[in-house]
């Protein structure tokens, strides 16, 4: 903008006319107050600024007649020519043609704006998303209530959730390793064959080529005294039968059943 007027730098720069009308926006009576005093102040560098007139040429006989120190004359006298010198030569000089005559380094400054250009577009894109995910987010129930219904098959974030939210909780560290991958899959493989072996002491054969899901019950019994306790009350607490007649596998309906309890008495808890 610069490059092709000196106009344009003229109308960058704000006029006093142009500021003046901002008291016009001031809402309480200090801020009247200081935007007046303001414009006094304004109004006498205005004043002093107009009452000046052109300088006139230092008498330095009079100051070398008056000065006894000669050299320091001498030196405030050559200073101050080299100086009026300086200022001379860049008065004179034509700055609007330097100005319109500067073309380089100007493609930096192209570049620049571009590249502020395409940042801005991606800023829009982020806020443009930021806002669909805080919508979508604020109207989907909560996970308690989550179905396979129309908002879940058209949101992604939560159809992950449901498909993988079983493989992660808090005791696992995501980062050092991947509850998904194959080198997981063999360290619970190889911890519940440990676990078995060392659960097992008891003089019958360790079929080690089976993991713990593919034996009997009573076997995954004999090693969980927790889930054997919680399923055994379940049991007498549902059918009031004998735990002698307690079944080698429960009806799929009454495991789903006790995990509802569970997670209800969670939830309160």
């Amino acid at each position: 903008m610069l490059r092709h007027s000196a106009k344009n730098a003229k109308r960058a720069l704000p006029m006093r006319a142009e500021w003046y009308h901002l008291g016009d926006f001031t809402m309480n009576d200090a801020d009247v107050r200081s935007f007046r005093e303001t414009r006094v102040r304004d109004a006498k560098v205005s004043n002093v600024s107009a009452a000046t007139h052109a300088p006139t040429a230092v008498d330095w006989a009079k100051w070398e007649d008056q000065i006894t120190h000669k050299e320091v004359v001498a030196s405030i006298k050559h200073f101050h020519t080299e100086q009026m010198k300086l200022l001379d030569a860049v008065k004179a000089e034509d700055h609007a043609a330097a100005v319109q005559t500067q073309t380089n380094g100007w493609e930096l400054f192209d570049d620049a704006v571009t590249s502020c250009a395409k940042s801005v577009e991606a800023s829009e894109h982020l806020v443009r998303n930021g806002a669909r995910a805080l919508f979508i987010s604020f109207h989907n129930p909560p996970v308690t209530q989550a179905e396979q219904t129309e908002w879940l098959d058209t949101d992604q974030y939560w159809q992950a959730f449901v498909e993988k939210h079983h493989y992660y909780h808090n005791h696992l560290c995501s980062v050092t390793e991947d509850p998904e991958s194959k080198e997981y899959d063999a360290k619970i493989e190889l911890g519940m064959r440990k676990g078995w072996e060392k659960f097992d002491g008891k003089d019958i054969p360790r079929f080690a080529n089976k993991l713990l899901e593919n034996r009997p019950s009573y076997e995954y019994y004999d090693l969980y005294r927790g889930p054997f306790v919680e399923h055994m009350i379940y049991y007498l607490t549902k059918a009031g039968g004998d735990p002698r007649f307690f079944p080698e596998i429960m009806p799929f309906e009454w495991f789903g059943e006790m995990n509802k309890i569970s997670m209800d008495v969670s939830n309160v808890i």
